[in-house]
């Protein structure tokens, strides 16, 4: 069993945050990072609730972001217990897990904050001349501003390889969505006398620098710098260590990276829990591109699972998976069939199953009974399961 603990940074909503781990040098575990996201990962789910039932939305969201809280810290605990902490490094020294939950409505404010502040001394920026292209779906500027890249890296069915990168569904094609992007920074330059503006991409997290040289590349190939250029990056987390964040280049120059909160060490990681359930990497199945869960796929490759345990990981967390639904029918007095899912139609057609089909019903092939592990396992897996330590 891992050592297991949470708690919620405070910081303003108008200053960027210090390093959290500051002040910590005695601490030998691994420190994991996670934005709340409850209204995100249920919107789906809530909606299709309403539709069918007629109760009041506030009543269902209300029941949802309850039992979506109990599922996350459950299911937290249960990554805890199964990680494999050698992946981190040497200095990780016990198998212990500091969680900080960061409110994603306030992170998301700090990172358009920062970005305005950085360009407040920008001449052509304070007279309009500047867009903010955001690269996440939890971050939303307000405005004639701002818009969306919306793009995810696509993933084999088991989630061991990156097939490079695709629209989010429900999106506009690459393609599409760069080519309004290019005519808004033309419109914006044409006003401000011709000058580039510049642009800022807003990130929840910088992990490795090819995503967003991948994403400069192909607004370069699109010719949307001959009206642009990259001033700066704008991000909830940076989980990048120093090399890793000189290799974001702009025309042979490093990007200015904000953070909100800096998490510049092998010894943290942002993880999102969520994709195990509600939400998923991007997969094709038969022509249908959509998310899938990472319970279906590889989760030693996705989620860095021991891979000794990881069978016993997927059942717990399908466990899991099996509460939040029973908590929502003795709440609402529903079942949830896949088609209230907003991955359902990929999990079905993964699992050939009609997506009709009840959500528990898919859950329960996870689900091992505990003669198939070893007598000495058992009060671990138990606990993993029915409660939070």
């Amino acid at each position: 069993m891992s050592l297991l603990s949470f708690s919620f940074p405070s910081y303003s909503s108008l200053q960027p945050h210090c390093d959290s781990e500051r002040g910590e040098r005695d601490w030998s575990g691994l420190t994991c990072v996670i934005r709340t996201d409850a209204d995100v990962a249920t919107e789906y789910l809530r909606n299709k609730i309403v539709k069918h039932t007629g109760q009041p939305c506030e009543t269902v969201k209300k029941a949802l972001n309850k039992s979506y809280e109990a599922w996350g810290r459950k299911t937290v605990k249960i990554i805890a217990d199964h990680l494999d902490y050698s992946l981190y490094g040497s200095s990780i020294g016990n198998s212990s897990l500091k969680v900080h939950f960061f409110r994603s409505s306030q992170s998301s404010e700090c990172v358009v904050s920062n970005a305005m502040n950085f360009l407040r001394g920008n001449t052509v920026a304070q007279n309009g001349g500047y867009l903010m292209v955001s690269l996440d779906d939890m971050i939303r500027p307000y405005g004639h501003h701002s818009l969306d890249f919306a793009f995810s890296r696509k993933f084999d069915r088991q989630g061991k390889q990156e097939l490079g990168y695709v629209a989010r569904p429900g999106y506009d094609d690459i393609a599409s969505q760069i080519e309004k992007i290019r005519l808004k920074v033309n419109q914006l330059s044409l006003a401000n006398e011709g000058v580039r503006v510049p642009i800022i991409f807003l990130e929840d997290n910088i992990r490795r620098a090819n995503m967003i040289n991948w994403v400069i590349k192909e607004f370069k190939e699109a010719d949307v710098f001959k009206a642009s250029y990259v001033a700066g990056i704008s991000t909830c987390f940076c989980s990048a260590d120093v090399d890793e964040r000189k290799k974001v280049q702009f025309e042979d120059q490093c990007v200015p990276i904000l953070t909100v909160a800096d998490y510049n060490s092998r010894t943290s990681d942002v993880i999102t829990p969520r994709d195990l359930f509600f939400d998923g990497y991007i997969v094709d199945i038969d022509g249908h591109v959509g998310r899938l869960p990472a319970l279906f796929m590889d989760v030693v490759a996705r989620f860095k699972i021991n891979a000794e345990t990881q069978e016993r990981f997927k059942s717990a967390v399908a466990l899991a998976n099996i509460v939040f639904c029973m908590d929502i029918k003795r709440a609402l007095g529903v079942d949830i069939p896949f088609s209230w899912m907003e991955n359902g139609k990929t999990i079905t057609k993964l699992i050939g199953k009609s997506e009709d089909s009840l959500v528990v019903d898919a859950m329960k092939s996870f689900i091992k009974p505990l003669s198939a592990y070893q007598q000495e396992e058992r009060p671990a897996i138990c606990a993993n399961n029915l409660a939070l330590a």
